[in-house]
C-alpha cells in the first residue's frame, strides 16, 4: 500500500477497508493486527493520517497487548516513533514492556552467564565480549551509550555474526530508549525467539 497513489478510487476503497478492519478487533483478530500494521507503516512512510495514530493505543491497547510479542512491539514502536516525528508530548505507549519484544529479565540470564562463566578472556572479535556491557546498558546511561557506539561502528558485522541473545540485547536497547537509534547504523533485525526466551504475549 505504501508508496502507491492513494488518490484513485480503488486505492481509496482498499484504504477505507483497512481502516475499518483496524477498528474491529473482535471480528477477525489477525486481520485487525495486520490492518493496524499496514496503517502504521503508511503513516511512517508518507505521513498520512498521523493525527489519528495517538488514538490507536488509547483505544485498542488491551487488544495489542495480547498480540504476538513481535507484533505488539512493532505496533508500540510505530506509535511511539510517530509521536516523536510529530514533535508532540510522547507519552504512549507508556511502558517499556509494551515497546520491547523481550523483557530484560528474560535476556539477562542469557547474557550474564556468557560474560561471567569463562575460563579465559574472549577475543575482542568475539561478539560475546559485549554480553556484560549489554546487561549494564539495560539500566545505566553510560553503558547504553557505549553499546550504541559499538552498534554504530560494528552493527553490520554483528548482525551477521552475533549470537541471537546478543542481537536481542542490542534490539532491547533500541526498543526501550527513544534516542538509541544511531543515524546510518545497521538496522537491528527483528528476531525469532533466542534459545531460553519465551516472548511475552
Amino acid at each position: 500500500m505504501a508508496g502507491r497513489d492513494l488518490g484513485s478510487r480503488r486505492c481509496q476503497d482498499v484504504l477505507d477497508a483497512v481502516r475499518l478492519t483496524s477498528a474491529l478487533p473482535n471480528e477477525d483478530y489477525p486481520a485487525f493486527i495486520l490492518a493496524t500494521l499496514l496503517l502504521l507503516a503508511e503513516a511512517l512512510e508518507t505521513g498520512a493520517s498521523r493525527e489519528d495514530v495517538s488514538l490507536y493505543w488509547q483505544t485498542f491497547r488491551g487488544h495489542y497487548r495480547v498480540a504476538a510479542a513481535t507484533e505488539r512491539a512493532a505496533i508500540a514502536q510505530a506509535i511511539r516513533r510517530i509521536g516523536i516525528l510529530e514533535g508532540g508530548d510522547v507519552t504512549l505507549p507508556e511502558t517499556a514492556a509494551d515497546r520491547a519484544t523481550a523483557r530484560a529479565t528474560d535476556l539477562k540470564p542469557l547474557l550474564s552467564p556468557k560474560g561471567k562463566r569463562r575460563l579465559a578472556p574472549l577475543a575482542p572479535s568475539d561478539p560475546m565480549v559485549h554480553a556484560d556491557l549489554l546487561v549494564d546498558a539495560f539500566q545505566f546511561e553510560e553503558a547504553a551509550a557505549d553499546a550504541q557506539a559499538i552498534w554504530q561502528q560494528d552493527g553490520a558485522l554483528l548482525s551477521r555474526t552475533a549470537p541471537p541473545e546478543i542481537l536481542a540485547g542490542f534490539r532491547h536497547l533500541y526498543e526501550i530508549r527513544d534516542s538509541w537509534a544511531p543515524d546510518g547504523a545497521e538496522m537491528i533485525p527483528l528476531l525469532d525467539t533466542p534459545p531460553g526466551v519465551s516472548w511475552p504475549n
